[in-house]
């Protein structure tokens, strides 16, 4: 499996530690979710300017969201606004990195095939997505 992280903003200082932890998450969650070796996943970290570009683009939606998965035949481009995971991180009292986590965690299921437009499917995938946050808390 191919992992790619890109940091396209500048308003949360996101260091090359936070970086290689996401390198090490992408090895935790390729185990958990038994992904395929051939795929590429590039992780984004954009703004809330960006991200609701690209809903309003793609999706059709003018609204900032926390993540935006475009899944294709060899892997993802998971784009998450780190604005909006700093100001839900604050709102419900987490800490940023494990926000950030939570959030790539539910990108990185989108880009699986997981979905969340029932309240039967939102119920798993949540489910999926917080046994990966415990996980990776505990690999740290």
């Amino acid at each position: 499996m191919s992992i790619n992280v890109f940091n396209r903003q500048k308003s949360v200082n996101i260091g090359d530690m936070l970086v290689s932890f996401y390198f090490a998450i992408f090895e935790k969650m390729e185990y958990e979710l038994k992904l395929p070796k051939e795929k590429e996943y590039n992780l984004i970290l954009v703004s809330d300017k960006r991200i609701k570009e690209l809903n309003k683009r793609y999706i059709g939606k003018n609204l900032v969201t926390d993540v935006i998965c475009f899944s294709y035949d060899q892997g993802a481009d998971i784009f998450v606004s780190v604005d909006t995971v700093k100001t839900n991180s604050e709102l419900y009292r987490e800490n940023f990195q494990t926000e950030l986590t939570r959030v790539f965690a539910h990108g990185l299921l989108h880009a699986v095939g997981y979905e969340d437009n029932t309240s039967l499917s939102k119920k798993r995938m949540w489910r999926v997505q917080e046994r990966i946050v415990r996980c990776i808390s505990l690999y740290k």
